[in-house]
Order: C-alpha cells, then sequence, then structure tokens
C-alpha cells in the first residue's frame, strides 16, 4: 500500500531569550503548475519538478512546558517573532526590533521564498511577488558585536 500525504510537516523548537519554548509546526503543500494537489511520497509526480509548487498551509505554535513536555496549541505569543528557515530556527522581540510583526512567524525555504504568518489572524502572506531563489533559504539572526 502506497503511502501518500498530503502536507509535509517540518518541526522546530524555539526557546526566546526569556527562556520560553515553542514547537513550531511547519505545514508545506505542494501541487502542480495547474493547481492540482500532489501529494507528497507520490512518485508519479517525481519526473515533473519544474511543473511543481509548494506552499505554506498553516502554522502551528505550540507552548512546550519543562514537566509536562508538549503543551497547548497558541495563537498568541506576545510581542515575539519565531524565524524558520533551512537554518535553526530562533526568535525575536518586535520591542527590540522597529518593523517587524508582533505575535507572527516569518518563514523562507521550501521552494517558494519568503513570507509571514499572523499567529492571531491565522493570515499567511508573502514578502515578495518574485519567483523564490533557488537553493537554501536562512534567516540571519542579529549578533551584537
Amino acid at each position: 500500500m502506497k503511502r501518500v500525504s498530503r502536507f509535509k510537516i517540518q518541526q522546530q523548537l524555539v526557546q526566546s531569550s526569556s527562556g520560553q519554548s515553542f514547537i513550531v509546526c511547519w505545514f508545506v503543500e505542494r501541487f502542480t503548475d495547474k493547481g492540482e494537489a500532489a501529494p507528497w511520497g507520490d512518485t508519479s509526480y517525481d519526473n515533473n519538478k519544474e511543473g511543481l509548487c509548494k506552499k505554506t498551509h498553516k502554522i502551528m505554535v505550540f507552548r512546550q512546558d519543562e514537566e509536562q513536555g508538549l503543551g497547548p496549541h497558541t495563537d498568541d505569543i506576545g510581542d515575539l517573532c519565531i524565524f524558520l528557515g533551512d537554518n535553526e530556527a530562533f526568535c525575536l522581540s518586535a520591542k527590540d526590533y522597529p518593523g517587524l510583526n508582533p505575535n507572527s512567524v516569518y518563514f523562507g525555504g521550501h521552494g517558494f521564498g519568503f513570507g509571514i504568518c499572523d499567529l492571531a489572524t491565522r493570515t499567511i502572506s508573502y514578502l515578495s511577488g518574485s519567483p523564490p531563489p533557488s537553493g537554501r533559504m536562512f534567516w540571519i539572526p542579529p549578533s551584537s558585536a
């Protein structure tokens, strides 16, 4: 029996500077250039990689509890912003970085570009209408030198 799945789910652990821990589930779906679903694991699409598109379907954030493990799903991480990419996830305070949208997850990768998920409204928007660059996509965390 062939197993196929509509979504590829990437899980990331991220910790804020205040010590809060979150597990972020990033749901990515793929489809053909004609808009037809192309489930992950379905090898009939393997020869048509140029015609496959990928996009973020949703992002879910769970608080992690040190004693109980995975905590409840949340749509409110306060003024925090979580960054997901092909590198390690990290978390910043929107108060410390003007221009960032608080209570949001910034994502980049999976062959579709960079975007933002507003957790309160569950709205996903992309930062650019241009085609994504090929290769891996990274967010570069700020550093104090």
